[in-house]
């Protein structure tokens, strides 16, 4: 499964402004998602980050039920589902969480020394 964050484009795009793009839907249909969905709450909770919505997902145990509320087709959807047994191999093993690069200004660079010879 592979999540991201959206951004006010994204957003614009997929018809909300905050959630976790679902770029790769798990291969297990367990949770439901399709490629494109964006996750706007898992079981009520808002959550903030890839980290956070991970950190969610797996609070849950085995057999207990949650809802997933999402964005499907720039209309709004719940998703029931119950928690399987070997969840975090099913639903986490190949995680990637997506990361932005980020551009850091060059470090200004210090001028020459300027050497002065003075004639007598």
């Amino acid at each position: 499964m592979e999540l991201v964050e959206l951004n006010e484009g994204l957003g614009r795009y997929f018809g909300t402004d905050s959630g976790l793009l679902v770029v790769s839907a798990p291969e297990s249909n367990t949770l439901q998602l399709q490629d494109g969905d964006v996750i706007q709450s898992i079981g009520g909770r808002e959550p903030n980050s890839v980290r956070h919505g991970l950190q969610i997902l797996g609070s849950y145990q085995a057999g207990e039920k949650l809802e997933i509320q999402i964005m499907r087709d720039k209309k709004s959807k719940k998703l029931n589902i119950e928690m399987p047994d070997g969840r975090s191999s099913m639903l986490f093993e190949n995680l990637i969480e997506s990361v932005r690069p980020v551009m850091l200004p060059l470090p200004a660079r210090a001028p020459e020394p300027v050497i002065a010879i003075e004639r007598t």
